[in-house]
């Protein structure tokens, strides 16, 4: 009897190991994690010709995480927008750059991550007589999921980008802007 208690109390918490343990995260490790992204953010308009500054971009992001404690470097280079303009054309496109905050959260084998970031936005825009650039501040609260594959994870993120003070390039009045932003990403983890 007591042999049998001893066997179901192995078994019992064998189980409770393997169903409690963190699959591709290990708790008391330090993880670098690298990963190129691809996104999207909605529309502002600035200027006279109404061009998108963000829309399709690129970039990435590199970080570390420690007791699911993260924080990373992030970049992205949106690709922007031409409009038509008489007899040429204006465009506009932004690079931003930044750190992020946050906190890693495991749900079964999803790794779920509410994040901040902080940077520098520049934005830049053109046309046939002038190219003018404008630095703003932004702020871009969000949340990522991401599933781990032994060195490997996929997921995406899905944020506010906030610019508390927008002004566009040549532009004397600013204001508050609150766009949406989601990028996919597959990346390492060391």
């Amino acid at each position: 009897m007591k042999a049998r208690a001893r066997c179901a109390s192995r078994s019992f918490l064998g189980a409770a190991a393997l169903l409690g343990s963190k699959t591709g995260y290990a708790r008391d490790s330090l993880d670098i994690e690298v990963a190129p992204r691809v996104g999207i953010a909605t529309s502002t308009t600035i200027g006279p010709a109404a061009e998108n500054p963000l829309g399709v971009g690129v970039g990435g992001r590199a970080g570390a995480s420690y007791r699911e404690f993260y924080g990373g470097l992030v970049g992205m280079y949106y690709l922007g927008s031409t409009q038509a303009v008489g007899s040429g054309s204006a465009s506009a496109h932004t690079v931003l750059s930044g750190i992020e905050v946050g906190y890693t959260l495991p749900v079964l084998a999803l790794r779920i991550r509410p994040l901040i970031g902080i940077g520098n936005a520049w934005i830049t825009a053109s046309d046939a007589s002038l190219e003018a650039s404008k630095s703003n501040l932004y702020l871009e609260p969000g949340l990522a999921a991401f599933v781990p594959i032994g060195y490997l994870f996929a997921g995406g993120d899905l944020n506010a980008l906030v610019f508390p003070n927008l002004t566009a390039p040549g532009a004397s009045k600013s204001m508050a802007a609150v766009l949406l932003s989601f990028h996919a990403q597959v990346g390492f983890r060391f």
